[in-house]
């Protein structure tokens, strides 16, 4: 009887101990297999981008930097340049064919692996170029152009607005004799440069005239409330970080 006790309990030991790891078993897969919240050992918690930058890596929008041998990074502070911000748009599309699309722009290299982001980014009226030919597509982005081409992107198709200012210089023309200045006495006042209704940053005034628009709507939305400083620093470069914050702040619908 002693011995049949002894293999009653052992059996029923036996299926407890079973049916236990295999309740346990699921939880621990399950929790192999949930990614960690924050990826990058450059990205803290208390950084004013942190939201965003885990926004954009969880939805795929843009991705960090993963070298052999290195902790994954995001890079907040790296400047970002005009053909990544093209690619960015053009996956968000979901790399539409381009096949048929024509390259205008005598600095962008066929077969180059911005190309067809390129090609369509024209196409689709987000990115115009520098209107002599050329797009700068290792230019940094400025902050005045991040504007304009997610005003862009967000708004309905139009008609062709103002390039993008270049960085560098358009072609000069050949310069006409100056005028005699009129000698009167007199001096005349500067003019103020002129300023969109609507611009309410202190350094407005430096804002491009192509930009201001697209300013005005993206700051209505919120999309440049989490960026520090008081100014908007128009020809300023755009970082990763404010890529991420901008983005987020549009496509979340953040308030």
């Amino acid at each position: 009887m002693k011995n049949i006790s002894k293999q009653l309990l052992l059996a029923l030991l036996t299926l407890a101990l079973a049916f236990g790891l295999f309740a346990i078993m699921p939880v621990a897969a399950g929790l192999a297999d949930e990614e960690p919240e924050d990826p990058f050992t450059d990205v803290s918690a208390t950084d004013w981008f942190y939201d965003a930058v885990i926004y954009v890596y969880d939805n795929e929008i843009m991705q960090g930097s993963y070298n052999e041998g290195e902790e994954p990074k995001f890079a907040p502070a790296e400047n970002f340049i005009r053909a990544q911000a093209a690619m960015i748009f053009y996956r968000l599309a979901g790399e539409p064919d381009v096949s048929e699309f024509e390259n205008s722009f005598s600095d962008v290299v066929e077969g180059a692996w911005y190309v067809d982001a390129i090609k369509w980014a024209e196409d689709d009226g987000i990115f115009q170029g520098y209107g002599n030919g050329k797009f700068g597509p290792n230019d940094p982005l400025t902050r005045e152009q991040l504007a304009t081409v997610v005003g862009r992107w967000i708004s309905e198709p139009k008609e062709a607005e103002e390039p993008e200012e270049a960085e560098e210089a358009m072609e000069a023309e050949e310069p006409e004799e100056p005028e005699e200045p009129e000698v009167t006495g007199e001096v005349e006042e500067a003019e103020e440069p002129e300023v969109t209704e609507g611009l309410e940053w202190p350094d407005s005034a430096s804002i491009s005239s192509w930009a201001q628009e697209h300013v005005i709507t993206l700051t209505e939305m919120g999309a440049f409330k989490d960026m520090p400083g008081e100014k908007f620093r128009p020809k300023d470069k755009a970082i990763r970080a404010d890529i991420a914050s901008v983005l987020y702040n549009v496509l979340s619908g953040v308030e």
